[in-house]
């Protein structure tokens, strides 16, 4: 996958290749077939804390996982077998409308959250019933030299 985009998305965009493979992977196997593409979306992060970094910590929560909530949509990709492309388009997968084949949906999703500070990440993807997973990463280093990296006290949700 060539994606010419900053730093940050192109970490993203690997963690979608990366589903996208396991997908098509397990796909393959007597519970597929898997998505024909995964529809990725950016929401905008709705949750404002109502405590200052002092608050929390005298509450006790000072190295809480933060906290990120989807908002409204930003932006729309579409990756499957050719890469990753901008939609344009409306997806039903994102009204949970898309037809379930063996354990898989038709239309996998994968939905991301990034802060405003751009030092989380909140990555989260179903490609069917009872696949999906997500978590909350925090962003380490900047440019070429930046990595995600789980962030402590988050565990990934799993269904």
């Amino acid at each position: 996958m060539r994606w010419k985009t900053n730093w940050l998305y192109q970490l993203i965009f690997h963690d979608v290749e990366q589903i996208w493979e396991l997908a098509v992977r397990d796909g393959e196997g007597p519970y597929g077939p898997g998505p024909d593409y995964l529809t990725v979306s950016q929401f905008a992060n709705s949750y404002v804390s109502p405590y200052s970094k002092e608050e929390k910590v005298a509450q006790g929560e000072g190295d809480a996982p933060v906290k990120l909530s989807a908002g409204a949509l930003l932006k729309q990709w579409r990756f499957d077998a050719l890469g990753l492309r901008v939609k344009v388009e409306s997806d039903t997968a994102l009204r949970g409308n898309t037809p379930i084949r063996g354990m898989f949906y038709e239309v996998g999703r994968v939905d991301f959250i990034i802060s405003a500070d751009r030092k989380v990440v909140d990555i989260s993807y179903i490609v069917g019933p009872r696949y999906g997973r997500g978590r909350v990463f925090s962003v380490v280093g900047q440019g070429k030299s930046g990595h995600l990296v789980p962030q402590e006290g988050s565990v990934w949700w799993v269904s």
